[in-house]
C-alpha cells in the first residue's frame, strides 16, 4: 500500500509516516517508477499497521518526560484508551 493509504488507515499524517520511513522506524520497500532511477515511491505492508501505534506510543513516552514506572502507573490508572492530555 502507498504511504497515503497507510497514513489514512493508521490515522496519522502522511508526513509523519514519511518521517518514520526515512528514519528507519517503519519498514518500507522502495519501488522504482519507470526507467528514471531517481523516481521511486515507497510501499508499506498492511501487516506493519500495528507498528504505527507502537511508534507513536514510544514517541509520546519520550515527550512526556515521565519515568518508565510512572508511565506504566499512569497507563494503568487511565486505562489503555485514556489520554494524558
Amino acid at each position: 500500500m502507498t504511504i497515503n493509504e497507510f497514513a489514512q488507515l493508521s490515522r496519522r499524517s502522511s508526513r509523519t509516516i514519511r518521517r518514520w520511513v526515512s528514519s528507519g522506524l517503519l519498514p518500507a520497500r522502495r519501488v522504482p517508477l519507470g526507467s528514471d532511477f531517481s523516481a521511486f515511491r515507497y510501499e508499506l505492508d498492511r501487516e506493519n499497521l500495528h507498528l504505527a501505534g507502537e511508534i507513536h506510543k514510544r514517541h509520546m513516552r519520550k515527550l512526556s518526560g515521565c519515568a518508565p514506572g510512572l508511565w506504566r502507573h499512569l497507563q494503568w490508572r487511565l486505562g489503555e484508551s485514556g489520554s494524558m492530555i
